[in-house]
């Protein structure tokens, strides 16, 4: 009975993963940040009750194991995939930006945020993100062998770790070089473990986590039984949302419009010697091939011209030298501010009176 019920629990494991991975990795269909946290974290919740009912040594030695691989997928998704535009390997004009954009200097971004230069949602997000982000990783890590106890080795583990996200960032060219980052994530995780350590004895935590639990075996299989049902149910609304993507972005269209669900400011990118900012949207080329790439490698690359944008778009007029055009069919309005600044959104922008004043 208990063969049965492991091969078929991890299964279900091991199918939840791919079906993360494989939104994760969709450039056209990003899940919301929340949203993966808790699922993760149900997820989490279904394996420690899993091993519960198991009760095996070698079964919370792999649950172990698969927290730590949960825990790094979400990572690489809140860090290289989710929300983020232009996702590729590294090109000139990226690492052109990348030499401009890198900071060496402490504190600097900081005290950027905290002066409020960026706004407080965007402060709160970047400073508290970096500052909890690698903190589940101490803890894991400890569950994983007890010789991370050590302080010492818990910062080798972690600068090997935050340096390679950022390594990862430049590869893919979704973000730059930022001494603050790593002192954001190596002080807030280090804060994190002495303060656990302090108040948390380690070998009691790994006794919740490596031996059965005092619950009620009847509540035991209640609770699992909850989270096995939410987790089915959102693997599948996922999956057909994904597929259902999938079909929408290849029926005959050469544009599609992902809208980003927690963005906080418009994305500006210097091209073909403009300025283009992207508001709170990503924005796909397909091209005759049924390959599906960003707006803004499709104009890097020649495959499309700004002139057959807006030959696919409908002028519906000009005020003050401002230029509107919008799509209907694509969901996607294009703002020609001046000669070199361009705004692209969804069709409620060429709306906004002020968008040329805000850019």
């Amino acid at each position: 009975m208990k063969k049965s019920l492991s091969c078929l629990g991890y299964i279900i494991v091991y199918i939840s993963i791919a079906i993360f991975i494989v939104t994760m990795l969709s450039q056209t269909y990003n899940l919301n940040i929340i949203f993966n946290i808790i699922y993760i974290i149900l997820l989490c919740g279904y394996i420690f009750f899993l091993g519960n009912i198991l009760d095996n040594e070698k079964v919370y030695k792999k649950n172990i194991i698969l927290y730590i691989i949960l825990y790094l997928i979400l990572l690489s998704n809140l860090t290289l995939f989710n929300n983020r535009s232009g996702f590729g390997l590294i090109n000139k004009e990226y690492f052109e930006l990348y030499i401009n954009e890198i900071n060496f200097i402490p504190f600097k971004t900081i005290f950027n945020f905290i002066s409020g230069k960026s706004g407080i949602k965007v402060a709160i997000y970047n400073i508290v993100g970096n500052f909890v982000m690698l903190s589940p990783l101490t803890i894991l890590l400890v569950l994983k062998n007890k010789k991370y106890e050590n302080i010492k080795l818990q910062l080798i583990v972690l600068l090997l770790v935050t340096c390679l996200i950022e390594f990862l960032q430049f590869i893919f060219s979704v973000g730059w070089f930022d001494i603050d980052d790593i002192i954001l994530n190596l002080f807030g995780a280090l804060f994190f473990f002495m303060l656990f350590n302090k108040f948390i004895n380690f070998d009691k935590l790994r006794n919740i986590f490596c031996s059965k639990m005092n619950i009620n075996r009847i509540v035991m299989r209640i609770i699992f039984v909850i989270l096995l049902i939410l987790i089915i149910i959102i693997d599948l609304i996922v999956g057909f949302e994904y597929l259902k993507n999938i079909k929408t972005s290849s029926d005959n269209s050469k544009f599609y419009l992902v809208k980003k669900e927690e963005c906080l400011e418009s994305e500006k990118i210097e091209l073909l010697g403009k300025n283009i900012y992207f508001h709170c949207v990503d924005i796909y080329y397909n091209t005759d091939d049924d390959f599906q790439m960003n707006l803004v490698d499709a104009f890097k690359d020649n495959y499309i011209t700004l002139d057959d944008l807006e030959n696919e778009m409908d002028y519906v007029g000009q005020n003050i030298g401002v230029k509107n055009y919008i799509s209907v069919k694509y969901d996607i309005s294009m703002v020609i501010c001046s000669d070199n600044e361009i705004h692209f959104g969804s069709s409620d922008l060429s709306k906004s009176d002020s968008i040329c004043l805000n850019g």
